[in-house]
């Protein structure tokens, strides 16, 4: 890592001077980063852009007074990236059509802002929703055309000191990087850092299994120690064990897809069984207080947020009421929620897509993910391990109905990684055997 903050001095320190401006006067932060982003165009430093783009919408999901800037300037970067891709298009040799897939979803978000309470709010979020499935893939896929495994190896290393800054600061000011005594890392909640550290491990296995001599062994000890580190820290359950989903179906998938498909099964008939003891599970095994056994029957307030939702479908049925109005509804009932002790949204992706965009709209997101998946199944052993860790992770946590966050876009990066190399690889075996 020493090496990679040498070699990227300039960068790095761009970086610092861009936070600390914006903790000492954030109107400088919203004038400089704009600004510093043109330069970065204008003397190609292409991935750069990209890595400021993951560096803001990190920042922006802190809830420290001093980085609200980061989720005000977030929303100005996504229109100068869109901007950059589509003056870049043409220049693209394999071109990802991900947003092709969620054109449907979009029409019917789309469809549902006419009932919506807040409807400047969500048009935005429909359309960084769609700019984010179309940037993202094909941004990627254009660095890596012309930077290759660079690429890969800085966007890791950038992600790995993002960690290491969160742990090291823990030893100097632990209340910044910690939240009701657990640790956050400089991300906004203990769960968000564990859906980050459980992405970034997806994508660092799924650079390995691709590149796999991108990193010594010392290099992989060393990121994974602070991945893992991170995750423990943390303590998020839902990610800890969307970690394990990932790496026991990868392992099976690897020996036979069939025998992965048959866990899968297993795992969905013995799903309500385990959940139902786990509470008598942990407390065998010892691990009553890591897990905080005294928040699972509630599930830390998400069985109010999930009964709430419920309630509220009824009335939204088949058709919801636009992107936002999950938050919106939540907010405006937040008095209620509190008292029965819950605080945040519905913690749940489906519930959230369902509030919003009605059954319709949640159907045809779900039919839109997996006609992705199925177009990466054959690419990479890792992509169905992938969805499943993915879905069970958005059963406790919304984060894949928000664009603008650092979530979305590691998983988006996944798929996208899996995708460039292997239409690269195939067509690099295609001129081979026509030579």
């Amino acid at each position: 890592m020493l090496l990679y903050l040498r070699e990227n001095f300039q960068f790095i320190t761009t970086c610092l001077v861009w936070v600390l401006l914006g903790i000492i006067f954030s109107p400088i932060a919203l004038f400089l980063i704009p600004i510093s982003f043109f330069i970065f165009y204008k003397k190609n430093f292409e991935v750069e852009i990209f890595l400021s783009f993951i560096l803001i919408l990190t920042l922006s999901d802190s809830r420290d007074s001093s980085l609200i800037w980061a989720g005000q300037i977030k929303n100005i970067l996504i229109i100068l990236l869109s901007l950059v891709v589509l003056k870049k298009y043409q220049q693209i040799n394999n071109k990802i059509n991900f947003h092709l897939f969620i054109v449907p979803f979009i029409v019917i978000a789309a469809f549902c802002l006419f009932k919506s309470p807040d409807i400047i709010t969500g048009s935005q979020k429909t359309l960084s929703y769609f700019l984010l499935f179309f940037i993202v893939p094909n941004y990627f896929s254009y660095l890596y055309q012309n930077y290759g495994v660079e690429l890969i190896k800085k966007t890791i290393w950038f992600i790995t000191t993002l960690l290491v800054i969160g742990f090291i600061i823990r030893f100097f000011n632990s209340n910044f990087v910690t939240l009701a005594n657990r640790y956050r890392g400089i991300l906004g909640n203990p769960n968000g850092l564990g859906i980050y550290a459980f992405l970034y491990f997806c994508f660092f296995t799924i650079s390995n299994e691709l590149f796999k001599e991108l990193f010594t062994s010392r290099q992989k000890l060393f990121i994974y120690f602070f991945i893992v580190i991170s995750l423990i820290l943390c303590g998020a359950r839902s990610s800890i064990i969307a970690v394990g989903i990932f790496l026991i179906f990868r392992y099976f998938n690897k020996l036979s897809p069939f025998l992965s498909f048959l866990l899968l099964i297993i795992f969905i008939i013995s799903y309500e069984y385990v959940s139902l003891n786990f509470e008598s599970i942990i407390i065998n095994l010892g691990l009553e207080k890591y897990f905080r056994i005294d928040t699972l029957k509630n599930g830390s307030g998400r069985l109010v947020a999930w009964e709430f939702a419920w309630k509220n479908i009824e009335y939204n049925f088949f058709l919801g009421r636009g992107f936002s109005y999950t938050e919106y509804l939540y907010k405006l009932n937040f008095s209620m929620l509190n008292k029965l002790g819950h605080q945040g949204a519905a913690h749940n992706a489906y519930l959230t897509l369902w509030l919003d965009t009605g059954l319709i709209g949640l159907t045809a997101f779900l039919f839109g993910l997996i006609g992705i998946i199925i177009k990466l199944s054959k690419m990479s052993k890792s992509v169905f391990p992938l969805l499943f860790a993915v879905i069970f992770s958005n059963q406790f946590e919304s984060w894949l109905t928000a664009s603008l966050n650092p979530f979305t876009i590691i998983f988006l990066m996944c798929l996208s990684l899996i995708y460039v190399v292997s239409i690269v690889e195939s067509n690099l075996k295609t001129n081979t055997i026509s030579i």
